[in-house]
């Protein structure tokens, strides 16, 4: 996941979300809204998302994010590239109200 990608262009291209972002990078980030967005649609696509710790304290905690098993620290390596595979689809009706 590269800046550029979070302020120009949407979640919804990518397959899934690796969030390695630099603390003072990610606190800035925290602020901008188009960031906040890429974040909260990666969730609502049911798509996987790892973090790392800067990532976690801001920019996560920040958003309805809640952390399933498709949402992984960095280091859990082997499970992030097994849940890009596909989709947390049980997660649908926490983000939508599909009624």
């Amino acid at each position: 996941l590269f800046l550029h990608d979070l302020t120009r262009s949407h979640a919804i291209e990518y397959i899934a979300a690796d969030a390695e972002i630099a603390g003072a990078l990610a606190k800035k980030l925290a602020k901008d809204s188009a960031a906040l967005d890429w974040f909260n649609d990666a969730y609502a696509h049911c798509k996987a998302i790892a973090y790392c710790p800067a990532t976690e304290e801001h920019i996560l905690s920040k958003l309805p994010i809640e952390k399933d098993s498709f949402v992984t620290p960095l280091d859990d390596v082997d499970g992030f590239i097994e849940n890009a595979k596909t989709r947390l689809w049980e997660r649908e009706p926490k983000v939508r109200d599909l009624a």
